[in-house]
């Protein structure tokens, strides 16, 4: 890290974070480190994502912090066969009717929400962002692009929303700016088919039919030979695609990565 970088590595759930909010002032707290690993199990899931950021904002509150951005997902709309195009702040989080593992997150989005209305000294942004790509990054969506031989289902070539790293880190400093507060969607780059990102990569699809994978799925799962879960098809079966019209109006953020860039960036050394 520079130089005039302070980094200190602390648990959100432990009192080692009031003692650090006590040593120094901050202007904007920006949380970005949701629980996301799926073998954590519940509990943890719910300490991190929603005891831990329930606890960090009061913290905030009460030092007199006057932003705090909470790093969501716009993925937390849920990927249905019936949703419409270009979700916007006000459609219903729905993902953890049909992915348990969701609820949690969706549960920390509505509490930074309601936070964010009820606390008019303190500005709480929710950023809910579609799958980040690029150098450095290890999430889901990385890693499902990253295969050479991409499973898909058959029959279904849904709608991708990806943004570049950069771009998300630029979307994250505009919605920094004073005045500015409750859900905002991030997307970069218009959507595309699901069959050309793969083209794009020059990867391999491989169609197999759901009934056929998610049997596959759960004892792999179980005997911890893959990192996915059947609910987790839904990602590449549906679309989930959000406007963020909302955050442009208010902040001007355009993204500077175009879709191919975007895509490519999946294979960006780190």
């Amino acid at each position: 890290m520079p130089a005039d970088v302070h980094t200190a590595a602390v648990d959100l759930r432990r009192r080692a974070l009031d003692h650090l909010m006590r040593r120094r002032r901050y202007d904007v707290v920006i949380h970005a480190g949701v629980m996301t690993d799926l073998r954590a199990g519940d509990a943890v899931h719910h300490a991190y994502n929603v005891v831990a950021v329930t606890r960090l904002l009061e913290l905030c509150r009460q030092r007199g912090v006057r932003k705090v951005i909470i790093l969501s997902s716009a993925r937390l709309y849920g990927h249905r066969p019936a949703n419409t195009v270009f979700l916007n702040e006000d459609a219903p989080l729905l993902a953890g009717e049909r992915f348990s593992s969701l609820r949690d997150r969706v549960q920390m989005d509505l509490r930074a929400c309601a936070t964010a209305w009820r606390e008019p000294g303190m500005e709480v942004v929710i950023l809910r962002s579609v799958p980040a790509v690029g150098a450095g990054l290890n999430n889901g969506t990385q890693r499902y692009f990253a295969r050479q031989r991409v499973p898909v289902i058959l029959g279904f070539d849904p709608s991708v929303q990806l943004i570049h790293v950069e771009d998300l880190v630029s979307a994250i400093e505009c919605l920094m700016e004073p005045g500015l507060r409750g859900p905002y969607n991030v997307a970069g780059p218009p959507p595309a088919s699901l069959h050309r990102v793969l083209k794009e990569l020059r990867r391999t699809a491989i169609p197999l039919p759901r009934m056929l994978l998610g049997p596959m799925l759960g004892p792999a799962w179980n005997l911890g030979l893959t990192r996915f879960r059947a609910e987790e098809l839904d990602l590449i079966q549906y679309s989930c695609i959000v406007s963020d019209q909302r955050l442009r109006d208010a902040t001007g953020f355009e993204p500077a990565f175009g879709l191919r860039q975007t895509v490519l960036s999946v294979d960006a050394p780190f």
